[in-house]
């Protein structure tokens, strides 16, 4: 996709909140893709404790990838002020059905006992 391409489509994309804070940029703000990053972060991104906050309490949603939710979880830590891969790994495995987090438990103890 071309840089014009992206910045057609940006006002397009953008609901709620962010299409807000897009649509009251002057308009030569708008046609710029890293202006428009930088003030939708500035004013949408939570703060580091909500991000924390959403981090611990996140789970992976219905048809929602596992990819697409661990990478919610490092945008959420990233955002926090960062996390140990350790606490991302268990975060992952927590936000998991419980199934699928008994699976990998019981994985992780066979692997533990080699």
């Amino acid at each position: 996709m071309r840089m014009t391409d992206t910045v057609q489509v940006i006002g397009v994309k953008l609901t709620g909140a962010a299409f807000d804070v897009y649509d009251q940029m002057p308009i030569e703000d708008q046609s710029n893709p890293e202006k428009v990053t930088e003030r939708l972060l500035a004013d949408c991104a939570p703060d580091p404790f909500m991000a924390f906050q959403e981090f611990k309490v996140r789970r992976l949603r219905d048809g929602e990838t596992p990819d697409a939710f661990l990478a919610a979880l490092r945008r959420l830590a990233q955002l926090a002020g960062g996390v140990s891969d350790t606490a991302l790994a268990s975060a992952f495995v927590a936000g998991l059905p419980e199934q699928t987090q008994e699976s990998m438990r019981a994985g992780a103890r066979m692997e533990s006992s080699r």
